[in-house]
């Protein structure tokens, strides 16, 4: 299990969850996707931190790293060290008690879909943004962080939240 992608695959459970929301026809099964999701992701990171070796030879660990825009030097590289585990945990833990927390306090019942779904693009967003290891990806990641930030503030921090 040396050369899985983990925090490829850690960023992307999120973003195959918020597909699954998109096209489930009910949404009574919106909160069990969503919480699942983050369960596999929480599941993944855990599995990923076991295989972390502390102190170990490497700067950076679980490094994946795709060619991307060559022309400019640009790589689509993930890896972390022992600060950026420990930022991916934090945000693979926190986003199902975040998820619980707001069970049942989602108004108006039409837009379970929108906040589940944003909650997940931005987990997949944060836990990318700690593991990016090119200065141009990580920018990326951080503006496209901010972009479900922004809507889930603006849609459901308003005044007249609960």
């Amino acid at each position: 299990m040396k050369n899985v992608p983990w925090l490829l695959i850690a960023g992307l459970v999120p973003l195959v969850g918020t597909a699954l929301i998109a096209v489930v026809p009910r949404k009574s099964w919106v909160r069990g996707i969503a919480l699942g999701t983050s369960l596999v992701t929480l599941a993944v990171v855990i599995a990923m931190a076991t295989q972390f070796q502390i102190g170990g030879p490497d700067k950076f660990q679980f490094v994946t790293t795709y060619s991307w825009i060559p022309a400019f030097g640009v790589s689509f590289t993930l890896g972390v060290d022992g600060i950026g585990l420990v930022l991916v945990a934090l945000a693979a833990c926190l986003v199902p008690v975040v998820l619980i927390a707001s069970w049942r306090d989602v108004e108006p019942p039409g837009s379970i879909k929108s906040y589940f779904g944003l909650m997940l693009v931005l987990q997949s967003m944060i836990i990318w943004v700690f593991s990016a290891l090119d200065v141009f990806l990580f920018y990326l990641l951080f503006e496209a962080m901010l972009i479900p930030a922004y809507l889930l503030i603006g849609r459901f921090g308003g005044a007249q939240r609960s």
